[in-house]
């Protein structure tokens, strides 16, 4: 007989981060569970700033918080505190090469809209839905987003419908596999 292994929520969360940064070498995540902490460790200051900006400082499961704490190593360069949300999308997402493209939408009514458009590719972690392997549309990185960055206002997380990197590859298996 099998056994049931039920993990907390927050080790779900970090596995969305890891998830949503695999590709980005710049990016490192880490769990603290003693210091209910996520650490994420980023390798330059404008991207640790835009990543704090569009991250919440708490993540709350039930009656347990995290504090989620972004970690530059090198300070230097930070965004402008006014920066539009176009400029703080890119800097977060430079070098993730999980984002297929970020493009600006006509001006909302109260403020500007962002599209950040994922790769349609099979993303790989526990507790995860492998049903797009079967040739569906894998939205997986823009739900993991839409979890793990709710202070992006102004920004929609979508996927796009080509198939890989080579939008001929109709006879090829959809995405790709750490």
């Amino acid at each position: 007989m099998k056994e049931l292994k039920l993990g907390s929520p927050w080790v779900l969360h970090e596995r969305k981060l890891r998830a949503m940064f695999r590709k980005d070498k710049d990016v490192e995540v880490e769990l603290d569970e003693k210091a209910k902490k996520y650490i994420i460790r980023v390798e330059t200051g404008k991207k640790a700033d835009a990543l704090a900006r569009i991250m919440p400082q708490e993540v709350t499961f039930g009656s347990v918080t995290f504090r989620v704490c972004v970690v530059p190593a090198n300070v230097g360069e930070v965004l402008p505190k006014d920066a539009p949300m176009i400029d703080v999308l890119k800097a977060a997402f430079e070098g993730n090469e999980a984002v297929y493209e970020i493009r600006p939408v006509s001006k909302g009514l109260f403020r500007d809209l962002v599209y950040v458009v994922f790769e349609n590719c099979v993303v790989q972690y526990e507790a995860d839905n492998l049903a797009d392997v079967k040739g569906n549309i894998s939205t997986l990185y823009e739900n993991i987003a839409r979890d793990i960055f709710p202070d992006a206002n102004g920004a929609l997380f979508c996927t796009t419908v080509r198939l890989g990197s080579d939008s001929n590859a109709l006879d090829k298996p959809l995405g790709e596999w750490p």
